[in-house]
């Protein structure tokens, strides 16, 4: 059996890599390497298709087009094998998240959505987004990593965590008694994906924070703006594993840079996306959870004893 050739607007459109970039690729690198059909038009067979899902994964995670385009599939898919190496903080929760993996892969929109729904009436919106929501999170990107769920599919299971997130925060009790700083949400420029910061809202939203969620990918000058207008105290910034070490550090320097003085930048997600930005000490950086409740809990003391000081 003959491979399948695919023509150059249907790889791009099935790797989101931009035609030009392509032709870049094949002159820089010497991949891809295509053949010329009717109207020598450039087509490329399955093996290529396939490295380039992998290069575009790997792209998304951060590494730059020089360290992978070059690569024969073997080496790739043990770059991509080792980005998916699971952390210790999520391997715990294997168990629980596999049925709910399988609902995923079954096209079970609502039952996964009503199985969620279960664990945040346990145990709580917090407990649950530690426990089930954020394991998940990070095994969706995994599986998605490894060519082994559809985009459809990582689509669906957005959709349905942005619906149960937003359902456990409506039932939140009005908490927020004394003191609560006033948060904007986003994140910046490169950074699309929601869930993270959707999370990050519902933890603020469980401490009573005053919150303004922008959505994704606010400008930093558009931020700063917002961030004096509103006068938030904190800038909470999310980040995920797709946005490169080097660009978190960039993007939050500069942001640092933008805003007075007075204004907090917390930013989560990804603990290696966030190491260079913790290193350089321009932002508080929080690997879980309960590490954000209790820095609220904090900012709340120390108001009180400032408003109490004469």
């Amino acid at each position: 059996m003959t491979d399948q050739v695919h023509t150059i607007a249907e790889v791009a459109l099935d790797t989101g890599i931009q035609k030009d970039t392509l032709r870049v690729w094949e002159r820089r690198y010497g991949f891809p390497v295509p053949v010329r059909g009717a109207g020598e038009e450039r087509e490329y067979d399955d093996v290529q298709l396939t490295r380039l899902r992998l290069i575009k994964r790997l792209l998304d995670s951060g590494m730059r087009a020089g360290q992978v385009v070059a690569e024969p599939l073997e080496v790739l898919n043990g770059l991509v094998l080792a980005a998916c190496h699971p952390s210790a903080a999520h391997a715990d929760a294997a168990d629980a998240v596999k049925p709910l993996l399988s609902l995923l892969l079954q096209h079970e929109r609502k039952n996964l959505h009503d199985c969620l729904m279960v664990h945040v009436e346990t145990t709580g919106l917090g407990r649950a987004i530690e426990d089930i929501v954020s394991p998940m999170v990070a095994r969706v990107g995994e599986l998605w990593m490894r060519g082994e769920l559809a985009l459809y599919e990582e689509h669906l299971f957005t959709s349905v965590v942005q619906g149960v997130l937003l359902q456990g925060m409506a039932q939140l009790p009005l908490q927020g008694a004394g003191e609560s700083p006033k948060v904007v949400l986003t994140t910046l420029n490169h950074e699309p994906h929601v869930l993270g910061l959707l999370m990050a809202e519902c933890m603020f939203a469980q401490m009573g924070c005053d919150r303004i969620s922008l959505g994704p990918q606010t400008p930093a000058v558009e931020l700063a703006q917002a961030a004096r207008v509103m006068q938030a105290d904190i800038v909470a910034l999310s980040f995920s594993s797709h946005t490169s070490p080097k660009a978190a550090l960039l993007g939050v320097t500069h942001l640092r840079d933008l805003l007075p003085s007075h204004v907090a930048i917390w930013a989560g997600g990804s603990a290696s996306t966030l190491s260079k930005v913790k290193r350089a000490n321009v932002a508080r950086v929080f690997g879980v959870a309960q590490e954000l409740l209790d820095a609220v809990t904090q900012w709340r003391q120390e108001a009180l004893r400032s408003k109490d000081q004469p």
